[in-house]
C-alpha cells in the first residue's frame, strides 16, 4: 500500500502491540496509575510487516475521540514521521495540502519535524516500558525492535544531515527532555533557514484547525479535554482521506451509478 503506514482517564499513551497472529488482539488497555482517582486509557499500535521481508511494514494506529492534548500531540508526532497515513471517518473528504518544493527550506523543516517528532515518541514510549528516559540516542537506539530501530536510525540526522540532538534535564522535581535540530547553519540560534528546530516548541505551538462543533467538542470541553478533529491536524499532503463518498458505496453495493448524480 505505501512504503510505511501506518474522560477515561486524565492521561492517554500509544503502546506497541504484539504483531504475530495468535497472540494478544487487544488494542486498548486500562492501566493502573496506583491513585484511586485517576485509571489511563492505552491506546495501540500494532504494526504488521510481511512475512517474506520483503513490502511495506503497515502500522494501525488506534485513536479516540476525546483526550487529553499530550496523547494527539503523541499521534500526530507519530504519524507525522509515516510516508503516508490513510485516515478515515473524521468529517468529510479533505483536501490535503500542497507538497512544498522538494529541496526548499519548508520541504527540510517539515522532514525534520517528522523525525524529532518519531524520536520523541519513542523516548516516551523507553519511559513507560522501563520506567525511565534514556540518557542518550545510543542508550535509546538499544532499546528499540527492529522496524522502530530501522525507523530510527533514519531520523536521528536532520533534513540538512546533520545529527539531532537530545537533551535530558532532571531536576529534584522533574524530569524534562527535548530534540532539536540546529537547522541549515548548524550553530545555535539563527532565523530562518537557520533557526533552530526543537520539538519542545512546536508541540507547544498553535494548532491551525477549524473549530469542530456538536456533541463531542461539547463533551471535551465539559471535561476539560480536546476533540480529536481540534487536536489532531489532517493538512499534511502525506495524509489522505480514505473514507468513500455515498456514492462510490451506492456503487460499490449496487454496481450501477446512483440516481443523484444524473447517470443512473
Amino acid at each position: 500500500m505505501t512504503r510505511r503506514l501506518a474522560p477515561l482517564a486524565a492521561s492517554l499513551a500509544l503502546f506497541a502491540g504484539p504483531t504475530a497472529m495468535g497472540q494478544s488482539e487487544r488494542y486498548l488497555r486500562v492501566h493502573d496509575t496506583g491513585s484511586s482517582d485517576l485509571a489511563q486509557l492505552d491506546v495501540q499500535v500494532r504494526t504488521l510487516v510481511p512475512k517474506d521481508g520483503r513490502g511495506p511494514a503497515v502500522h494501525l494506529v488506534g485513536a479516540i475521540h476525546i483526550a487529553d492534548a499530550s496523547f494527539y500531540n503523541r499521534v500526530q508526532a507519530y504519524l507525522n514521521a509515516q510516508d503516508v497515513v490513510l485516515y478515515e471517518g473524521v468529517g468529510g473528504m479533505r483536501t490535503p495540502n500542497p507538497w512544498p518544493e522538494e529541496g526548499s527550506y519548508a520541504a527540510r523543516r517539515r522532514d525534520t519535524i517528522r523525525r524529532l517528532g518519531y524520536i520523541a515518541v519513542l523516548i516516551e514510549r523507553v519511559k513507560s516500558e522501563t520506567g525511565s528516559y534514556p540518557e542518550s540516542m545510543d542508550e535509546l537506539g538499544e532499546e528499540l525492535g527492529d522496524v522502530a530501530r530501522k525507523h530510527f536510525e533514519r531520523s536521528v540526522v536532520d533534513a540538512w544531515g546533520e545529527p539531532v540532538t537530545y537533551t535530558l534535564i532532571e531536576t529534584d522535581e522533574s524530569e524534562m527532555w527535548d530534540v532539536v535540530s540546529l537547522g541549515a547553519d548548524r550553530a545555535p540560534g539563527g532565523d530562518g533557514e537557520n533557526a533552530d528546530l526543537s520539538f519542545r516548541e512546536w508541540l507547544n505551538r498553535d494548532l491551525d484547525v477549524p473549530t469542530a462543533e456538536g456533541l463531542q467538542n461539547d463533551m471535551a470541553d465539559a471535561l476539560g479535554l480536546e476533540f480529536q478533529l481540534e487536536g489532531i491536524e489532517y493538512g499534511d499532503p502525506a495524509w489522505r482521506n480514505s473514507d468513500m463518498g455515498v456514492d462510490e458505496i451506492y456503487e460499490a453495493i449496487t454496481g450501477r451509478p446512483h440516481a443523484a448524480s444524473g447517470e443512473g
